[in-house]
């Protein structure tokens, strides 16, 4: 029934017009889950859905929508706590600029995408609230020293962002830094400087190794490295190493995959190609071919490999939409006691024969004859000669079971390591970063009107951040080197993460972008930096004009102003007002 009315009110409030993406369901015949309910929150951090479900125990006799208000009065609640921990902790921060006490809180709350999301019903606000609460007891702690209060202050709010969403996570272990330099105050500040670098250089050495083979990303954590060498190899000397002992990690990927470049898709689209590769076993088998993939779309044949290397080779047709293509490695859905070796990969434009392997010019295997016809191999480190780093693997098993999706760590390393084929991924988690930070809304389907006002809002933010590093030049010996750093570690790890959470699903038919609102935790020291940066700017300009000093407070507030407006002004006309 609570489906039913949901669904009823969803469609009754337009949420599902104007997106070609969101299907309207049938309320009188829903599926097991449908758009607005396709995942369960059962099993994540209970804290924020305990805590949202105390309105709804004095509104069970109202309709859906009213017990929604209710939830979302509740998140205004947590809204305004971030607000006021802003403040907070700006003025234990910036006592050398106190107009800065004003304009972050002001800055939080005109806002336009902050102040939509803070008030939904999402765990989000939750994160966002407590989180914001810790750095202000963090900042505090660090300033005035510790406390028994102090001290309470800090753990609890760590541990309620623990127990909120794991956006939040970051909190747990930044208390061991806060408490480090809680107590190690005045003389002892240094000997706690040299123990972070310390322990930072050793988490570097301690945390990378060497050895698994360039461009190809696996999801499983083998005992050795992917790329091995071998006197068995018909090309070079290493081959591709599969070990199919290990899962792969989220279950719902493939072992391995090597992605094309988008300027190599884009000069195959409607064209035929040819793969191949040399496959052997360590027993004989019957394996998945490697399969080659455009979106949802693949290509591959069951095949017999035996315990030495024989060549393979299929042709497919590239569609004319093409925009991603993949190599995928997956010889069974499931672990197996074997392991399957590969050599000599290679792509190309046009068909040749399966039945006579290519003669590579070199042992990298990027060009040829095939067919007595010259052929240039589109496919990277196709013979497995080169290397790059890995995570160990015991930080990446770790790692699995912290980061979103169980993704692992080592996926990530890869992609930053493979800006060819993997950076239109970032650019494109970018710019929706930037769009739903300001103000994009709904599920990301309502923006602002006009022509290309997000590409102001670039700009506007790049200023903010050039802005802040002249503030940061100029009140360099007035402001606390610890707690900035602590604010930049937070910036630098939840906007991270932020922007790598999706990036395993750039080898899935539908890639999934995230928004700004995971990166909500560290609200706080991002307005703080931008706000410094704007009031700079125009801190500058009214000394250039010879203003009067409080035209840059007007011009400030004018902008937001002005930026709630036209977001009000947006979100009506979107929905037809």
């Amino acid at each position: 029934q609570m489906r039913h009315d949901i669904a009823v009110s969803m469609i009754e409030h337009d949420f599902y017009a104007g997106h070609l993406e969101l299907v309207t369901p049938d309320p009188d015949n829903l599926p097991a889950r449908f758009v607005g309910m396709e995942y369960l929150q059962v099993g994540e951090p209970p804290f924020y859905y305990i805590l949202a479900s105390l309105p709804l125990r004095l509104l069970q006799s109202q309709n859906i929508t009213f017990q929604l208000y209710g939830v979302r009065l509740f998140s205004l609640v947590l809204y305004l706590i971030s607000i006021l921990a802003g403040w907070g902790l700006v003025a234990e921060l910036c006592s050398c600029d106190r107009s800065l006490r004003l304009l972050v809180p002001l800055t939080m709350a005109m806002l336009p995408a902050y102040t939509d999301s803070m008030t939904a019903v999402n765990s989000d606000v939750g994160a966002a609230a407590m989180f914001s609460l810790f750095l202000w007891g963090s900042v505090h702690i660090m300033r005035r020293g510790v406390t028994i209060p102090r001290l309470a202050w800090v753990l609890i709010a760590a541990a309620l962002c623990y127990l909120t969403k794991p956006t939040a996570y970051l909190a747990v272990p930044l208390s061991v830094m806060v408490l480090l330099f809680a107590f190690w105050r005045g003389k002892w500040r240094r000997l706690a400087w040299g123990l972070m670098v310390f322990t930072s250089v050793a988490l570097v050495i301690t945390a990378f190794s060497w050895g698994d083979a360039a461009f190809w990303y696996r999801s499983t954590v083998p005992d050795e490295p992917t790329r091995i060498a071998s006197t068995d190899t018909p090309l070079g000397e290493y081959a591709l190493r599969l070990d199919l002992r290990t899962s792969s990690t989220p279950g719902w990927v493939r072992q391995m995959y090597q992605p094309l470049p988008s300027d190599v898709v884009a000069n195959l689209q409607g064209q035929s190609v040819t793969y191949g590769v040399w496959i052997w076993a360590d027993e004989p088998a019957e394996i998945r071919s490697p399969s080659l993939n455009f979106g949802y779309q693949s290509v591959s044949e069951d095949i017999s490999v035996g315990n030495t290397p024989q060549f393979y080779a299929f042709t497919a047709d590239v569609p004319e939409d093409a925009w991603r293509m993949w190599i995928t490695l997956s010889p069974f859905h499931e672990t197996k006691d074997l392991t399957v070796f590969y050599d000599g990969f290679v792509l190309t434009r046009g068909e040749f024969s399966s039945n006579q392997p290519p003669a590579y010019s070199d042992q990298n295997a990027q060009q040829g004859e095939w067919d007595n016809k010259p052929f240039q191999n589109l496919l990277r480190n196709a013979s497995a000669e080169q290397a790059w780093p890995s995570i160990r693997p015991y930080l990446d098993k770790l790692g699995a079971n912290l980061l979103p999706d169980n993704m692992r760590p080592s996926m990530l390393l890869y992609s930053l390591f493979d800006w060819r084929a993997a950076g239109w991924y970032y650019q494109l988690t970018s710019k929706v970063m930037l769009r739903t930070f300001w103000a994009q809304f709904g599920w990301g389907h309502v923006s602002l009107i006009g022509h290309k006002p997000y590409r102001i809002l670039a700009g506007i933010t790049l200023l903010g951040l050039l802005g802040a590093g002249w503030y940061l030049w100029e009140y360099r010996r007035h402001l606390p080197k610890a707690e900035l750093l602590l604010l930049g570690l937070v910036v630098l790890s939840i906007w991270g993460g932020g922007m790598t959470r999706g990036m395993i699903y750039i080898f899935l038919p539908h890639v999934w972008i995230p928004g700004a609102r995971y990166t909500y935790p560290s609200i706080v020291p991002v307005i703080l930096t931008l706000a410094a940066g704007w009031l700079m700017v125009l801190r500058l300009i009214e000394q250039w004009l010879r203003l009067p000093a409080f035209y840059s407070y007007v011009v400030y507030l004018l902008g937001f102003v002005i930026l709630d407006a036209y977001a009000l002004f947006s979100i009506t006309r979107y929905y037809g007002g």
